[in-house]
């Protein structure tokens, strides 16, 4: 009685345990899909970290930034630009360098846009 006793403590012991144990989730990519490149001029960069936070040091990932603009305007002589997107891929540790090169990538592509506008 007493071996079937402890089996049973066992077997509810584990169960229990196993009932206990949470999914991990990861976050392999981020994308945002805008209309225009100066929409990223107060874009909120710190949040980028939050999406990463439960990534291991040592998992990949992506940061794309996509432009879609369906009806680009301007006369025959301006430069019109109707897709085009951007990504920087790299590991979870190195999120903190792939958001100041996102940054960087960015004001250089608004510096660009504007200039063209002039």
């Amino acid at each position: 009685m007493k071996k079937i006793f402890v089996l049973l403590l066992l077997f509810s012991a584990v169960i229990v345990q196993a009932q206990d144990q949470k999914l991990k989730t990861t976050v392999s990519s981020f994308s945002v899909e805008i209309t225009n490149w100066d929409q990223l001029e107060d874009y909120d960069w710190r949040s980028l970290k939050g999406f990463f936070k439960d990534n291991d040091k040592n998992d990949s990932i992506q940061i794309k930034f996509c432009l879609k603009n369906d009806d680009p305007k301007g006369s025959e002589n301006d430069f019109k630009l109707s897709r085009s997107s951007t990504t920087i891929k790299g590991k979870s540790s190195e999120l903190k360098k792939m958001i100041r090169m996102a940054k960087k990538m960015t004001r250089e592509i608004i510096k660009i846009n504007k200039m063209l506008k002039e």
